[in-house]
């Protein structure tokens, strides 16, 4: 009797023990679940696509040395290309511009926007330049680098990536969160191409500068970095790397036989950094600030010459890419891929003309649009 009695005792203790230790299990369970989540939300961050990416490296402390981590950590790095425009007088170029800007986006998988719904007719030139700002807020979270590019900016060559270009000047661990250039000679800043990194530093640079361009004369951008930021000598500026102007922002080499975008103009003065054979892109500065007074197919020829210049260069990018196709062992769908979009370049890219055919250049490249559109 007795013996039933304590065995009964003991069958009941391990059922309550196992049921126990089933609990507790499933408790430790859900909690490392949700540290889980937390921490992984502590890490990556969400684009609108839903995939995700690694945040980079801020502090210098938290980079590694060697410089293979560093190359892949700017390898997974997320870009975005900005641009925006308002005008009829900017339409031919701008479209030029922005198919450059799309095609070299998709080329490498960064993402590129027309951001053109931010600006109207009533604004001024000085409001719509400056809706750089707004353009970065909209699309801070996204991305690790964003760059903005007026819309009279054209990509000339595909080969050129901007993982290369932020390898070079603002390297993990380098302390630099945004990359500008100056004209004249270093004189005078021109964020018509700008990085930004979206990071605490850079934010801070952005904030400064917007704050800045409310007190400007006549709310200019350019005039709240070069009187105000630099002559108050602000400390966001220590984020800020200054680099040459041929790297991010030649001006056009090709000019017109009239006022004013002549070679007597100041865009072509000797000060400035003029576009070169195998420059990354190109700015047709000031060349349709007058368009209404001048003959305004003249600069989108000069736009053409350069968008069939970038062309070339994208062919020849995925020339290389077929190439490389044949010595591996890419699946059969990104092979079709791969040359469809030679295909296409092939099929709409037009010739290179030389600086007398503007209008030749100017009327394919618009039926080449026409085209396109249909």
């Amino acid at each position: 009797m007795l013996l039933s009695r304590s065995s009964s005792r003991g069958v009941r203790h391990n059922w309550v023990f196992t049921v126990g230790l089933i609990l507790m299990m499933t408790f430790c369970c859900i909690c490392c679940y949700y540290i889980g989540t937390v921490v992984r939300s502590l890490l990556v961050v969400n684009n609108r696509s839903g995939s995700v990416t690694q945040i980079p490296f801020n502090n210098a402390a938290e980079v590694p040395e060697d410089s293979n981590s560093r190359e892949r950590i700017i390898r997974d790095l997320k870009f975005a290309l900005i641009s925006a425009h308002n005008g009829k007088g900017y339409d031919v170029m701008a479209s030029l511009g922005s198919e450059t800007k799309a095609r070299y986006a998709e080329l490498y998988g960064y993402a590129f926007f027309s951001d053109s719904d931010m600006l109207t007719d009533k604004m001024s030139f000085n409001q719509k330049s400056a809706s750089r700002i707004q353009a970065f807020r909209r699309h801070w979270e996204y991305f690790d680098w964003l760059i903005w590019l007026d819309s009279d900016i054209l990509i000339t060559n595909a080969n050129i990536s901007l993982n290369s270009i932020i390898l070079r000047h603002a390297p993990p661990g380098s302390g630099v969160h945004v990359i500008l250039s100056k004209d004249w000679n270093g004189r005078q800043v021109n964020p018509a191409v700008t990085f930004v990194r979206t990071s605490a530093e850079g934010l801070a640079f952005v904030e400064r500068w917007d704050k800045e361009i409310l007190e400007a004369r006549n709310h200019d951008d350019l005039l709240a970095i070069r009187d105000g930021m630099e002559r108050k000598r602000v400390p966001e500026l220590k984020y800020v790397k200054w680099v040459p102007q041929r790297e991010i922002n030649p001006y056009a080499h090709l000019t017109l036989t009239h006022p004013p975008f002549d070679k007597s103009g100041p865009e072509h003065n000797k000060q400035h950094a003029l576009w070169q054979e195998g420059d990354f892109l190109v700015h047709i500065v000031n060349c349709l600030r007058q368009w209404h007074l001048i003959d305004a197919p003249c600069c989108n020829g000069i736009a053409a010459w350069y968008y069939s210049h970038f062309m070339n260069t994208l062919r020849d990018v995925q020339l290389e890419q077929l190439a490389f196709m044949r010595e591996s062992n890419l699946k059969a769908h990104d092979r079709l891929r791969i040359i469809d979009e030679y295909r296409s370049s092939e099929t709409h890219s037009t010739k290179i003309y030389g600086p007398t055919n503007w209008t030749l250049a100017f009327s394919t490249t618009l039926n080449l649009h026409n085209s396109l559109a249909l």
